[in-house]
């Protein structure tokens, strides 16, 4: 990887930290640390062990806050923001850096849809005003093509299509990139292509699609709980009808009842020899 011509491996690594400032995607500050105090942090690669602190990074700092507006917000710890106003917090550390290019990771995400449009018109005009070069990463289509100037769109790790996004956005793209059916119209605020979903482009539509076969119906036969008078129990008097549910449980509950007829008689065992049997 180069960095203006040259490998990475061999440029020192404050040099690289004054040429380039980076927002991963999920940065974390440590405990119980104040928004002034993670914003001069930006400010290290221009420090030197004999200089901590000068004039010049007091200016970078206060103008870092200034433009992403958390200013109000110097004393207050990190840990107590709000998602927007944490993120506005680290993109001011990256411009205190007061680099030329800045690498952002996904800015916009864990952030609701009124933070996500704050940061990113945020970028934006740090991008106009400063002439900053700003490389995001994003994968939200219609955020990427409305504040992009240059776009490039990417698929298991190889180039699918570069240029300005009114050129290259079209349904075909998103059919190629994402695997979606879709609709591109102008944006009614901004102009830029504007992407409608549609259904995924694996599935048929359902006018294509065969009627969903029914199961074969069952029938099924139920039986009937129909009052029977009480047999030869011993134990319900004669004329007492009673479900058959309640004669079953009956039965499994109470003794069986003696057996009429003849009774029956178990054949003795012969004696043995010798032996006389009482």
């Amino acid at each position: 990887m180069l960095l203006d011509g040259t490998d990475l491996a061999r440029i020192p690594t404050r040099n690289i930290a004054r040429s380039l400032g980076l927002l991963p995607q999920s940065p974390v500050a440590p405990e119980a640390i104040t928004v002034a105090d993670l914003v001069a942090r930006g400010r290290q690669p221009h420090q030197r062990w004999w200089q901590q602190w000068s004039a010049e990074d007091e200016r970078a700092v206060t103008d870092a806050m200034a433009r992403t507006g958390v200013a109000g917000l110097a004393d207050r710890p990190v840990d107590e923001l709000s998602g927007g106003q944490r993120q506005r917090v680290w993109i001011a550390m990256a411009l205190a850096q007061e680099t030329e290019l800045l690498l952002l990771d996904e800015p916009t995400t864990y952030l609701d849809i009124a933070h996500q449009v704050e940061v990113l018109d945020l970028v934006r005009q740090l991008n106009h005003d400063r002439g900053r070069t700003v490389v995001a990463v994003l994968h939200d289509l219609n955020q990427a093509a409305r504040y992009a100037d240059h776009l490039v769109a990417m698929k298991a790790g190889r180039v699918v299509a570069q240029g300005h996004p009114g050129e290259i956005v079209t349904a075909e793209l998103v059919r190629e990139v994402f695997g979606l059916a879709s609709v591109v119209v102008p944006d009614p605020v901004t102009g830029s292509p504007l992407v409608v979903p549609g259904r995924p482009a694996c599935r048929a539509p359902h006018r294509d699609r065969p009627p969903p076969r029914r199961p074969p119906r069952r029938t099924v036969l139920r039986r009937r709980s129909l009052p029977v008078r009480a047999g030869p129990f011993p134990y319900e008097p004669k004329g007492h009808a009673m479900p058959r549910s309640s004669v079953a449980r009956r039965r499994s509950v109470l003794p069986s009842p003696p057996r009429r007829g003849r009774r029956h008689r178990t054949r003795r065992r012969p004696a043995a020899d010798g032996l006389r049997r009482r």
